[in-house]
């Protein structure tokens, strides 16, 4: 493994951070959107506690899912970028 610059290994923190950021935002995404889990008793508004998926949020969610999939697939080929190649 190649010695890294402070610059690169500040850079793979970041890109490690967001993988795990989208990791999390995918699973709570398909818990909610397959009703799994549900914001009451988070702690959240009366309006977010009460709120139903609506057409518009079901046809906008593939779109959503789909946009987070191929965010993780380029941070990890920065990541295998950044291991094999960053200085």
């Amino acid at each position: 493994m190649n010695e890294k610059t402070e610059k690169t290994l500040n850079r793979l923190a970041v890109v490690r951070q967001e993988l795990a950021a989208l990791d999390s935002s995918l699973a709570l995404l398909q818990a909610f959107s397959t009703g799994k889990l549900s914001l009451q008793g988070k702690g959240y508004t009366r309006k977010a506690e009460t709120y139903h998926q609506t057409p518009a949020d079901k046809a906008r969610l593939p779109w959503t899912k789909a946009n987070l999939e191929e965010q993780r697939r380029l941070l990890a080929c920065e990541l295998a970028v950044l291991l094999e190649y960053g200085a």
